[in-house]
């Protein structure tokens, strides 16, 4: 590839750094390639990854308290992805980018206990904290999208949906959590390398 447009003074010498990507200048590309190919200089890696931005968030429960072992129990629950995707509602989705959603809480227990909230199959990791109200951990699930979730039958209705649902595991101590909430996010299809220029 050829080298991007660079300036000569009058006594032909070559002006360094390149005018249009000076010390500092961030390039974003996805490609892997070092800019350095393009336009001269030292570059360094800043990021890989896709990009996300959050569109906005949703508390679906305010939260419950209880004591003892809990198995897998629904607490809400809407058919096919209604539950989560009205976070969407009037946002277009650009081209090249696609939905994703990250369910999170707040939890505490008095002992050993752990909590786990689930969307289907989709769980968050299980947390415990062996204190009081005052005193919590934050669980969080992966991002995920709708793809990713396996319907099921949704609150003992007869069509497939999401439901929301806690699973307490440990000894009998209580336990409460608190604010589940699911957040969405555009993200892209592809890894975006981000670069920024040193020398």
């Amino acid at each position: 590839m050829s080298k991007g447009i660079r300036f000569k003074n009058k006594n032909n010498e070559h002006i360094y750094p390149c005018a249009y990507m000076p010390v500092g200048a961030i390039y974003k590309s996805t490609s892997n390639t070092n800019p350095s190919t393009i336009f001269d200089g030292t570059w360094a890696l800043v990021h890989s990854g896709y990009e996300r931005q959050q569109i906005g968030s949703q508390v679906l429960h305010p939260g419950l308290s209880g004591t003892g072992n809990v198995g897998k129990t629904n607490i809400l629950g809407a058919y096919d992805y209604s539950l989560i995707s009205g976070l969407f509602s009037n946002i277009a989705v650009p081209s090249g980018c696609h939905k994703e959603y990250k369910l999170t809480f707040q939890g505490r227990t008095g002992g050993d206990n752990k909590i786990t909230m689930y969307i289907n199959n989709i769980a968050t990791n299980s947390i415990g904290t062996w204190s009081s109200e005052t005193f919590r951990y934050i669980g969080s699930s992966k991002f995920f999208k709708e793809s990713e979730i396996t319907l099921e039958t949704t609150m003992g209705y007869s069509s497939p949906g999401c439901n929301l649902k806690y699973q307490v595991t440990g000894s009998s101590n209580n336990w409460s959590f608190y604010n589940v909430t699911i957040s969405g996010f555009i993200v892209t299809d592809v890894q975006i390398y981000t670069w920024r220029r040193t020398a």
